[in-house]
C-alpha cells in the first residue's frame, strides 16, 4: 500500500518523550540557521540560549564564544543534550544546560547575546506571554548585548485561508533502523487573534515487522503577528528591531512570501 493510499487513523496523544525523539529524528543535522547566529557572536561572549531543546544549536555555537547556557522546560529534551553534549568529539566544556521555563527565568549577571532559535518565541502561543518573554530578555541583556531570534510569519498564502480551512504537508524520515516515520503537519491560520493552530501528526512504521505501527499526534498554538506588530512588542519591551531577514544569510524579508523571520534587536 502506498502512503497515500492509508486510511485515516486514529492519532494518539504525544507523550513529551516522543516529541523529543521525532524532534531530533528531524533537527539533528539542521545547521541552516548557524550563519545567523555565528554572524552575532564575539569570542568572549557569554550567551544565553531559551529554548535550546536537545542542544542542536548550542553545540554549534560553542565553540565560538566563551560561554553559553541552554535552558529548557522539557526534562526529555535537556537530557538528550546533556547526553549528546557529554559525547561529542569537540570540546564542549563551557555549556551549562538548565531546566528553567522562558517565562520564568533568573540570573545573576547579564549576557552579551540572547537567542531565541527556530519559531521558539511562537510557541508562547499568545501575545501577553511573549511580552514576557521579551521583558525578561531585555532585564538579562548586558547594556551594549544584542538578542537574535527566529520567527514563524504568515505569509500571503497563510492569510489567505479562512480559520477553517487548513494547509497540509509531509515529510518521511527514516528512523535509523529500517522503518520510518511520516510527519503530517496541518496548519490553519486565524487572524483576529494572530494565532496559527498546528497539528503535528506522527505515523510511525517500522522496518522489523514486529513493532507495531504507531499513530500519534499533538496541536498547539503560535503566536504569529505579522513584522509591524512585532515592531510594536519589541519596542514596549525596551527593545529596538535593528535588523530583519528573511534568511540566515541576510536576504531581505519580504511579507508577501516569507514565512521565516531573522531579527536581530537591541536596547532601545
Amino acid at each position: 500500500m502506498e502512503y497515500a493510499d492509508e486510511p485515516r487513523l486514529h492519532f494518539s496523544p504525544l507523550t513529551g518523550q516522543e516529541y523529543c525523539d521525532f524532534y531530533c529524528l528531524e533537527m539533528q543535522d539542521y545547521s541552516a540557521d548557524l550563519p545567523f547566529y555565528r554572524a552575532l557572536l564575539h569570542p568572549d561572549d557569554r550567551i544565553l540560549e531559551l529554548g535550546c531543546g536537545n542542544g542542536r544549536l548550542t553545540r554549534l555555537l560553542a565553540p565560538l564564544c566563551r560561554q553559553i547556557t541552554g535552558i529548557d522546560i522539557s526534562g526529555p529534551m535537556l537530557r538528550q543534550a546533556k547526553n549528546t553534549t557529554s559525547t561529542a568529539t569537540t570540546h564542549l566544556a563551557n555549556i551549562v544546560y538548565e531546566q528553567k521555563d522562558m517565562l520564568d527565568f533568573s540570573f545573576p549577571s547579564g549576557f552579551d547575546v540572547i537567542i531565541i532559535p527556530y519559531n521558539t518565541l511562537n510557541l508562547l502561543g499568545e501575545e501577553d506571554k511573549v511580552k514576557k518573554c521579551l521583558q525578561l530578555c531585555q532585564k538579562h541583556l548586558a547594556p551594549e548585548g544584542h538578542l537574535g531570534l527566529q520567527l514563524y510569519h504568515p505569509d500571503a498564502n497563510v492569510l489567505a485561508t479562512a480559520h477553517s480551512q487548513k494547509l497540509f504537508q509531509f515529510i518521511i524520515m527514516d528512523d535509523g533502523a529500517g522503518g520510518k516515520v511520516i510527519k503530517e503537519t496541518l496548519k490553519s491560520y486565524h487572524p483576529p487573534s494572530s494565532t496559527l493552530k498546528l497539528e503535528e501528526r506522527y505515523r510511525v512504521r517500522p522496518g522489523s515487522g514486529v513493532e507495531s505501527y504507531r499513530n500519534l499526534s499533538h496541536t498547539c498554538s503560535l503566536y504569529a503577528p505579522q513584522l509591524p506588530t512585532w515592531v510594536k512588542l519589541f519596542s514596549a519591551c525596551g527593545l529596538t528591531i535593528s535588523k530583519c531577514a528573511g534568511s540566515p544569510g541576510g536576504e531581505p524579508f519580504r511579507s508577501e512570501t516569507e514565512t521565516t523571520l531573522f531579527i536581530k534587536a537591541t536596547f532601545s
